[in-house]
């Protein structure tokens, strides 16, 4: 009775394997022809059987069913079978992979001008309040990263390049900059040593002091 059912299976299925079949690879994008296999090495690409159901987890996703014992083919270009499809879904995949690259490529270099955008209107503002002290906003006096910019602290680089708020008791426009740094010690290792930074910033004309630390 099993050898009769397996010989009428084999006879249901013989049509699926011999017909030649116009096959894609979706990793070298050949263009191919061959037949589906009753058996695949890693037993994880087969060959839909035309039947979805809703996902059970992912709501709007829907389940491909596919046949125990129908493979795709390896590609005879490089070998692989996990990426081999029928070629009108091949060219369709390879067509939609190409343009989420285009749009991810048109996205990273918009981020990347928004930031050159941003970045040059930053440094844009900071040399017009170094020539022009009293234009300071408060938002700019509390902020850290925006005082140390203006002193030009740290020294990274050449500082000499391009003039910069003095401090330690000489007047910038209105105001008078104090930079302030306590050692607070160093990593086990010894490499990593960590300061407590900070401004005190003083209005000349009101009297008003501001503290503006690193840790905000």
């Amino acid at each position: 009775m099993k050898e009769a059912l397996q010989k009428i299976k084999e006879e249901m299925m013989r049509p699926i394997y011999e017909k030649r079949r116009h096959l894609g690879c979706e990793i070298c994008e050949n263009s191919f022809y061959g037949y589906y296999k009753p058996k695949s090495r890693h037993r994880f690409h087969a060959v839909p059987n035309g039947k979805t159901s809703p996902h059970p987890t992912k709501k709007g996703w829907l389940t491909v069913h596919t046949h125990d014992d129908v493979f795709y083919p390896e590609c005879p270009d490089c070998g692989i079978d996990a990426f081999v499809n029928d070629y009108k879904q091949a060219k369709i995949n390879i067509e939609h992979e190409k343009e989420q690259k285009r749009k991810n490529k048109a996205a990273a270099e918009k981020r990347k001008a928004t930031i050159e955008r941003k970045r040059k209107a930053y440094w844009d503002r900071v040399r017009h309040v170094r020539a022009n002290p009293n234009d300071i906003t408060m938002e700019e006096l509390k902020s850290y990263n925006f005082i140390e910019a203006l002193v030009g602290r740290p020294y990274y680089g050449s500082r000499d390049k391009e003039p910069f708020w003095d401090q330690d008791g000489v007047k910038n426009g209105k105001y008078v900059v104090q930079f302030h740094s306590h050692y607070k010690g160093h990593s086990r290792s010894g490499k990593t040593h960590y300061y407590n930074n900070w401004f005190d910033i003083e209005d000349t004309e009101t009297g008003e002091k501001i503290h503006v630390s690193q840790r905000g």
